[in-house]
């Protein structure tokens, strides 16, 4: 399982608050550990990813879905979430 850190970026957390600095330890396919700067990295010696400039939203949930259309869908069709 690859691990990786994320550094640099300002952290988007998805309550509404300020983005922040913030250092995300990745491992796989999920997130271990979103730390203030320095807290992973200090100890940390594996792979580092520097994401100066850009803004990260981890766990983002991609809502938009156009559900709108349900009425018009068969009685039987699958939510889209169970789609490959």
């Amino acid at each position: 399982m690859s691990e990786q850190l994320l550094i640099g970026a300002q952290l988007a957390d998805g309550t509404g608050a300020p983005l922040r600095a913030a250092e995300v330890l990745v491992s796989g396919d999920r997130i271990q550990a979103v730390e203030a700067p320095g807290a992973v990295s200090g100890s940390y010696d594996g792979p580092v990813v520097d994401l100066s400039g850009l803004v990260l939203a981890p766990g983002f949930i991609d809502t938009h879905s156009h559900a709108d259309n349900a009425p018009l869908l068969a009685a039987d069709a699958p939510p889209r979430s169970s789609r490959a």
